[in-house]
């Protein structure tokens, strides 16, 4: 079986430039990991669970307004410059302008917002301040679109990584030198700002010019007349994603979010798995939607069944082992984080499949159901949080997170007849056998 597989890769110039994709994108998420879990850890224990609780509710607070900034561009840009290579110019300058439009509307709202919430909370208000000023130098990330377009994201590794690690450099230094947790807020925005010149730096030495990109009114109504259902479904999902931690601030205090963030950030670390392996199979499963209907479902459904697998032999060991995790990673101060880690990483599996699925209804332009059940699905999760936080603080919110996936997932898209195939193929993906039909 290995030879066959290896012979079958060696034969496939596509197969070999998808591994050599998802090569780069494991080696950037092992990167992100080790670096963010060593000098994350470090920064929690020197924080301890009050002043780290401040410094992620800012982050997440932050993280809510990301869909404005964004605006759901990601995959509309990848698909156009897939279907006509030719317009590339254009389609890259009208996404800049959107994005630096949508980095300021951003910013504006955050700061405006994080005031009304908390008058009186001078910390918090300069982290946002800090962190939000982000969204307008990130409109240079759309170079990472036009490299994920062309299955080259090997540039988009090095950049963001030399980022991180001499900002992960940064914040040792911070910690040695007892700072506050603004500097902290202000390292994360270095962080930003770095990587969005090396981006630009690199994408010169590859002899691409941003000098080349055209701004086009009419490409940019029209690719934002696709992205809204996604920049509406991304603000919904934002809002599952990181309500409860700003809703555990505002309903109990900042060392249960600090508490909440310890166990969430273990388990989400494995949601980058998913969009590394799909955003290397994306092109080529658009292309076997062109060529070969039959194909192209056979080769999705062994994709779900892989996420879906994969995300279950992740939550069964640290479900058990969650305690010794957490003692281990944090120590005793944050040990009421094992209950939660250990109910919350059970939210991987379905929060996989709707990562996966999400690029199907891309493919399909049926975005708009995206929005709907995601919307379903926050609403979901603001009431549960609603209820669940007061009596159980993060273990009821991490309940809520289970639940919130599953409809967004599976639940939601039943009700809806164009997308309620996916349910039923993400149902089936339960059985192991589609993961070893043959490629």
């Amino acid at each position: 079986m290995l030879s066959s597989i290896i012979s079958k890769i060696r034969s496939s110039a596509t197969l070999q430039k998808i591994l050599s994709n998802i090569s780069w994108l494991f080696l950037d998420k092992v990167l992100r990991m080790g670096v963010g879990l060593l000098v994350g850890v470090w920064v929690a224990r020197y924080l301890g669970p009050e002043r780290y609780g401040i410094l992620n509710y800012s982050i997440s607070f932050v993280y809510l307004f990301t869909a404005f900034a964004t605006l759901g561009l990601n995959d509309i840009v990848i698909r156009e410059i897939i279907n006509a290579p030719r317009k590339t110019p254009e389609i890259m300058g009208a996404a800049f302008m959107l994005r630096l439009i949508g980095g300021i509307f951003a910013f504006i709202m955050a700061v405006l917002t994080i005031s009304v919430l908390r008058p009186d909370d001078a910390v918090t208000k300069v982290i946002v301040f800090i962190l939000a000023a982000g969204f307008i130098f990130e409109s240079s990330f759309v170079i990472q679109y036009f490299f994920q377009a062309i299955v080259l994201s090997k540039y988009i590794v090095l950049a963001t990584n030399m980022a991180i690690i001499i900002v992960a450099v940064f914040k040792i230094v911070l910690i040695l030198s007892n700072a506050s947790v603004v500097a902290f807020g202000i390292a994360n925005f270095s962080q930003v700002l770095l990587g969005c010149v090396l981006l630009v730096a690199i994408y010169h030495m590859k002899q691409y010019r941003v000098r080349d990109w055209i701004i086009k009114f009419d490409t940019a109504r029209l690719m934002l007349k696709d992205s809204w259902p996604l920049m509406l479904s991304g603000i919904m999902s934002i809002l599952y994603m990181r309500i409860d931690q700003v809703m555990i601030g505002q309903l109990m205090d900042n060392r249960e979010v600090g508490i909440y963030s310890s166990a969430v950030k273990i388990s989400e670390i494995f949601y980058v798995i998913p969009v590394m392996i799909v955003i290397s199979f994306f092109p080529i499963i658009i292309k076997l939607k062109k060529s070969d209907e039959s194909e192209y479902y056979n080769r999705l459904q062994q994709l779900y069944s892989f996420m879906t697998w994969f995300a279950i032999v992740i939550a069964l060991p640290i479900s058990f082992l969650s305690n010794f995790i957490i003692n281990l990673i944090y120590g005793v101060k944050y040990q009421e984080a094992g209950v939660i880690l250990a109910i919350h990483v059970w939210a991987s599996i379905f929060a996989f499949q709707g990562i996966t699925r999400s690029k199907w209804l891309v493919t399909e332009n049926l975005q708009r159901y995206s929005f709907i059940c995601i919307s379903i699905g926050t609403i979901i999760n603001i009431v549960l949080n609603y209820f669940l936080i007061p009596p159980y603080g993060g273990k009821g919110a991490a309940i809520a997170t289970i639940f919130t996936h599953f409809a967004v997932a599976i639940a939601a898209p039943l009700l809806f007849k164009p997308i309620r195939i996916s349910s039923v193929m993400l149902i089936k993906s339960f059985s192991p056998h589609y993961i070893f039909k043959k490629w």
